[in-house]
């Protein structure tokens, strides 16, 4: 049922676009780029999966060094989150910058605003789909909640319900305020909803966590 929902939006969005949207016709044939396009998009995805499994391969090489050297747990995975982040991010940056040499050629260079919002837009992607994997885990394990697919979902609603009109708001925001302004305001709104969730003592605490997350993504 929830597939066939999904198609059905997919549908009725298409033909909306299909029979409203209004384009202008090109006049010329355009020059034929197969072969180079091709090659550009086989080197864009090499970039990106030898920066993620080398990202992946060091987390856990720091992982087993870290095991060894007799931590206490708190140590432990405060240790092993900073190498993840560490990792995360530096793949995020320089798949991003060789990505960009590769697809836009010699343009990157003129092009520092578009891809240092691309890197911000990646990583703001990777801890909210963070958020979102990991967070019936830690409903389950940490506040032992009697049902934590049930409270998760309520969580993501939680979110939901933030974002949509943060995100209609934020776009008139950013335009009298500025955009690189609102993309730092709302990273700290996020952040802080997230240190929200991890120090949570109860669920009433996790809505009021995923409302602020949801606020800062929107």
């Amino acid at each position: 049922l929830v597939i066939g929902i999904m198609m059905a939006g997919f549908l009725a969005t298409m033909l909306v676009t299909l029979f409203t949207v209004q384009e202008t016709p090109i006049t010329e044939k355009p020059q034929s780029q197969t072969g180079k396009e091709a090659l550009r998009l086989v080197a864009l995805t090499a970039i990106f999966f030898v920066t993620t499994r080398l990202a992946i391969w060091l987390i856990g090489l720091a992982g087993n060094a870290l095991q060894k050297a007799n931590l206490s747990s708190t140590a432990y995975i405060l240790a092993v989150g900073g190498v993840g982040l560490i990792c995360m991010a530096g793949s995020v940056l320089i798949g991003v910058i060789l990505g960009a040499t590769v697809g836009i050629g010699k343009e990157a260079t003129h092009q520092h605003s578009f891809i240092w919002w691309i890197v911000n837009r990646l990583l703001i992607l990777a801890a909210v789909t963070g958020v979102r994997d990991f967070a019936q885990y830690y409903l389950r394990d940490v506040l032992k909640v009697a049902n934590p697919a049930t409270e998760n979902t309520r969580l993501l609603l939680a979110i939901a319900a933030f974002l949509v009109p943060a995100t209609l708001v934020g776009g008139k925001l950013g335009d009298v305020f500025g955009r690189k302004r609102m993309l730092l305001v709302s990273a700290l709104i996020a952040a802080a909803g997230t240190v929200l969730l991890l120090t949570a003592p109860n669920m009433m605490v996790v809505y009021l966590a995923g409302a602020v997350v949801g606020l800062g993504y929107g």
